[in-house]
């Protein structure tokens, strides 16, 4: 969504670490294609391998979503990936070649009431706190107080129901 297209033109300075409360099979279809869990790496070292050939000089996707799910006791394994993109990040656009490029990374992490993530502040990122994932139409006062009842609801329904299908079907 917005936040991938704000964030390439800035991806040079800074990568985004995005943090919700959302499940993580809510994942915009339009992201699915870039997004890898975490959890699928079986070493570290299969997550730096990942992690350098997003960032080779090879045209590849531009975008690198990296999925995980924050619990206290994981913590270092959290500050051992952002470490790791950290260093990749730099390394990549420390050469002058691919100062223009557009490598965006985004850290999406999930949590719970149960185990909140600790605000850290950091360089290099850019933190947002997105509540839900999948994009709704709200209900827009000015537009929808013309439109008769039933069309709205119709609307808001057909909504529900996209979200339904991606949660069952995909």
């Amino acid at each position: 969504g917005t936040i991938v297209v704000t964030q390439r033109k800035n991806s040079k300075d800074q990568m985004a670490m995005v943090i919700t409360n959302d499940m993580e099979h809510n994942i915009p279809t339009e992201w699915m294609h870039c997004t890898k869990k975490i959890s699928s790496f079986k070493k570290v070292n299969q997550f730096e391998k990942t992690v350098k050939e997003f960032f080779k000089d090879e045209p590849s996707e531009d975008v690198l979503i990296l999925q995980c799910r924050y619990m206290p006791d994981s913590k270092d394994q959290l500050e051992q990936i952002i470490h790791i993109l950290q260093l990749e990040h730099h390394i990549f656009y420390n050469e002058p070649t691919n100062s223009k490029k557009q490598k965006l990374i985004i850290l999406l992490i999930h949590t719970n009431k149960t185990s909140p993530f600790p605000l850290i502040f950091r360089q290099k990122w850019n933190i947002f706190y997105v509540d839900y994932l999948l994009s709704t139409d709200t209900i827009s006062l000015k537009k929808d107080l013309k439109e008769p009842v039933r069309k709205v609801v119709d609307r808001q329904f057909k909504q529900v129901e996209n979200n339904l299908n991606i949660f069952f079907f995909e």
